[in-house]
């Protein structure tokens, strides 16, 4: 009867060997989820931290950028402030020399002065200018004003319009100090109007020579324009320095009935301080009468 038995086989307590290995193989294939909080293995965790890296990431160059942004315009800054030092410098050194600079004074007559010639020819003379023979010198010496003064008329036997004479010492540094070759006075023109002589018993008269200044301006145009019998006979325009003595010739205003100097024109002269103006001055005026 044995052999008519059934037998059971208890499948949960024997497991071939061949499965067990298939299964351990099967199990190592996937990653081993752990609920502790030292071990996670999960794709979630991967890609958060794949995110935080990324932003990590990101910070870090933007904060390369900017801080390269920074350094850039410190750099700017900086050459600007290079550049402002430097342009400051040359300026003061500028201004520097300008002050202690030494203006050229009235001894120095060497200076060739640049002359305009219209319709006669006119001369330069490099000494002062001496009156000749028959010839009459005006130093306007005799004047004696306080500082300066209009010249009136009479003066001289002439009648002046526009017409003053000056101390030497009425203001130093200027053409007015530098035109005062004999003596302690210059004629000047006032107001840089025009300056007009005629003889005040309607007789004639010959310009021969004087010695001019400009007051403030160099390079200052003056023409002089010679009139008979309301006609022009001489007209000449001379280029004057406020340092320099020109000393003139004129040539062609003979017999005159009027002579007339205008001013116009030229540059300020930078050591003549806050002055500015047209004028001229006038010193050893030569003439002769008809």
């Amino acid at each position: 009867m044995a052999s008519n038995e059934i037998q059971f086989t208890d499948w949960s307590k024997e497991v071939p060997t061949e499965h067990h290995e298939v299964q351990v193989i099967k199990e190592s294939l996937y990653p081993v989820f752990e609920l502790d909080s030292h071990r996670v293995a999960s794709p979630t965790h991967y890609i958060t931290q794949t995110a935080e890296s990324n932003e990590n990431k990101t910070e870090k160059k933007t904060f390369c950028t900017a801080y390269k942004w920074w350094i850039l315009i410190l750099c700017i800054v900086s050459i600007g402030l290079l550049i402002i030092c430097i342009v400051l410098s040359i300026l003061f050194a500028k201004k520097y020399n300008k002050t202690n600079a030494t203006p050229v004074t009235s001894t120095t007559t060497t200076t060739t002065t640049s002359i305009t010639r219209s319709t006669s020819a006119t001369t330069l003379q490099t000494a002062d200018p001496i009156c000749g023979y028959g010839e009459t010198l005006l130093t306007f010496d005799d004047l004696q004003f306080p500082f300066y003064g209009d010249i009136p008329d009479g003066y001289q036997n002439f009648n002046w319009d526009n017409a003053g004479a000056i101390r030497i010492d009425a203001l130093p540094v200027s053409g007015y100090h530098t035109a005062v070759v004999s003596g302690t006075y210059a004629l000047y023109n006032t107001n840089a109007f025009p300056m007009n002589m005629s003889r005040v018993n309607g007789s004639r008269f010959t310009l021969h020579s004087a010695a001019l200044t400009a007051a403030w301006n160099d390079n200052l145009q003056l023409r002089v324009i010679g009139y008979r019998s309301n006609i022009v006979v001489a007209n000449n325009t001379f280029t004057l320095q406020v340092f320099t003595v020109s000393n003139l010739t004129f040539h062609g205003y003979s017999a005159l009935d009027t002579a007339v100097f205008s001013s116009s024109g030229g540059t300020n002269n930078p050591y003549v301080l806050n002055f500015t103006g047209f004028q001229f001055a006038m010193d050893n005026l030569c003439l002769s009468f008809t």
